[in-house]
């Protein structure tokens, strides 16, 4: 636990993310262009995968400059077991 002086230090230097909803996460994967098919079923898988995890194994079909998948990538299917 961090003391009260440390937490007030770090609340003033770092600004948090706002944490993002499921159907917000689907909404990024279709801006970096994957293919998605049923956001429901998206939506369900992310609530499985945490969304930072899974967006790691993009990585390589992302390109940097302009932050999208430069390669076809469906999710069509990821949910199913």
């Amino acid at each position: 636990m961090c003391p009260t002086g440390a937490r007030f230090i770090l609340s003033v230097f770092m600004e948090l993310k706002k944490p993002t909803t499921f159907s917000e996460q689907v909404e990024l994967l279709k801006q970096k262009n994957i293919i998605i098919s049923d956001d429901n079923e998206c939506r369900q898988f992310l609530s499985c995968v945490n969304y930072y995890y899974f967006t790691g194994y993009l990585l390589p079909y992302i390109n940097r400059e302009i932050n999208k998948c430069v390669y076809p990538v469906s999710f069509f299917g990821m949910g199913n077991s």
